[in-house]
């Protein structure tokens, strides 16, 4: 899955919260809803 290998790029290189964000929103795509906004 494009949106996961996407994630792991992103974790490699630091960015761990964008990465949670690709992988909530292929989550999303996958389930068809909506998922509330995470709690820092």
């Amino acid at each position: 899955m494009i949106c996961r290998r996407l994630a792991e790029l992103l974790e490699a290189a630091g960015n761990h919260a964008q990465a949670c964000e690709v992988l909530r929103h292929a989550l999303d795509t996958l389930e068809g809803g909506e998922r509330p906004p995470a709690v820092s």
